[in-house]
């Protein structure tokens, strides 16, 4: 028989149950001195119909993020299963400093996380993963620091649909983000 155990914030098992959270897996759009990129989002959620917003959270030192306050657009392309491999690559930072352990030489190296992935270019500069489900494109709407990230609403412009299929989620994955 399964005994119940309380959890409290101080308990090393609170991580446990919060990777119980399933999260979508969406590869975030930016661009910024005309070289676009993809991350794979911390977490996005809708916040409101009316306007239509949507919160996307990112670490304090992503690349991403930086872009994002910089040129004020973004894109959020809802990956399926079929993009597992693609998400893998986007899962790294494109600041490759913010790898621990690398050599100084490679400080200032920025990965190009588009290579050999099939993708288009929007007329704003944002990268378009075309095996996608589809994207939605945001302006910036507001920001917020809190704890370890930034959040950041966008106001949503536009949507389409490129394929239907499955959509790809840490139940598939087994990647935890939480905790």
């Amino acid at each position: 028989m399964f005994e119940a155990k309380e959890i409290t914030p101080n308990s090393q098992n609170i991580s446990d149950v919060m990777d119980l959270f399933t999260y979508g897996i969406y590869a975030i759009g930016s661009t910024r001195d005309k070289q676009p990129n993809f991350m794979i989002a911390d977490w996005v959620m809708q916040i409101s119909f009316n306007p239509r917003l949507i919160l996307v959270s990112f670490e304090k030192d992503s690349y991403t993020r930086e872009s994002i306050l910089a040129n004020k657009i973004f894109n959020i392309n809802i990956l399926s299963k079929n993009n597992l491999e693609a998400a893998r690559k986007f899962l790294q930072p494109k600041k490759v400093s913010k790898i621990k352990g690398r050599n100084e030489d490679k400080q200032d190296v920025l990965l190009n996380k588009l290579k050999d992935i099939d993708h288009s270019i929007n007329q704003q500069g944002l990268p378009i993963l075309n095996n996608s489900i589809g994207y939605i494109e945001c302006d910036f709407f507001n920001s917020q620091e809190t704890g370890d990230h930034t959040l950041i609403i966008g106001k949503v412009k536009s949507g389409t649909i490129l394929n239907y299929d499955d959509p790809l989620s840490s139940i598939d994955t087994g990647w935890h983000y939480s905790g």
